[in-house]
């Protein structure tokens, strides 16, 4: 019904304006057919090489744990391209904290040391989902202290959320990266894969990190293929909605 509705008729009911209105006639339109509308066209930069970002960290006692940095190269196939394999992903370099032995401060620093390796090595465009990692980065910076080649990390950010929201209309209930991720094809190598599930499993890790070892290679198993979704959408969007 909602997909036949007329955006005027919506807007009579008390509370819903002009941009709601259109917003969920064409989610509904885009969920009846069960393909995406393009709104926009949208081109990744061009640099020499790409970097895909993702953290994790634990609440409600702070302590960001893993820096996940998948670095995939200018000339590799991207993901749905013909003969795509493992190795086109990229080199996925985590900074994991081991612990009793690192705090979130000793993870900090070496994150500091890489990121300069990046400025080293030529013009780079960092891709994320959402405002979550420059939100902890800037945070961590202020706590810890930050550096010139960190600025530099984030403003080379590209948040692919305002990009989707701008361009692209999926037929899916969410806009979440999982959500979108699997929409385009891919899917997570874990049985049970959530944010949420990576935070459960640290715990785990944490109240006993020898027994438990076991878990924190899960985590950063998990956070290799949430960087991996990122360049997957990435990807798809570069195909679906370039000029």
């Amino acid at each position: 019904d909602l997909a036949a509705s007329d955006p005027a008729d919506l807007q009579k009911v008390k509370g819903i304006g002009v941009s709601f209105s259109i917003a969920w006639v064409r989610q509904a339109k885009a969920q009846k057919r069960g393909t995406p509308e393009i709104l926009d066209l949208w081109s990744p930069p061009e640099v020499a090489f790409e970097i895909s970002y993702d953290i994790e960290d634990f609440t409600p006692d702070p302590f960001l744990y893993l820096h996940g940095l998948l670095v995939r190269e200018k000339g590799a196939r991207r993901f749905g391209d013909e003969g795509f394999t493992e190795a086109d992903w990229g080199c996925f370099e985590p900074l994991c904290a081991t612990l009793p032995d690192d705090t979130e401060e000793v993870l900090w620093r070496r994150f500091l040391v890489a990121v300069a390796g990046f400025e080293k090595r030529g013009d780079y465009a960092v891709y994320v989902y959402s405002h979550h990692e420059k939100t902890n980065l800037e945070k961590l910076a202020a706590k810890y202290g930050g550096s010139i080649e960190l600025d530099h990390f984030i403003g080379r950010f590209v948040d692919l959320l305002p990009v989707v929201k701008r361009c692209v209309v999926f037929p899916k209930d969410s806009t979440g990266l999982k959500a979108l991720a699997r929409f385009v094809g891919f899917d997570w190598r874990d049985e049970d894969p959530g944010g949420s599930q990576s935070m459960a499993w640290w715990a785990e890790y944490l109240d006993d990190p020898v027994k438990n070892v076991a878990l924190r290679a899960r985590v950063i198993a998990y956070n290799e293929d949430d960087v991996r979704a990122t360049f997957a959408l990435r990807d798809w969007l570069e195909r679906n909605l370039k000029a």
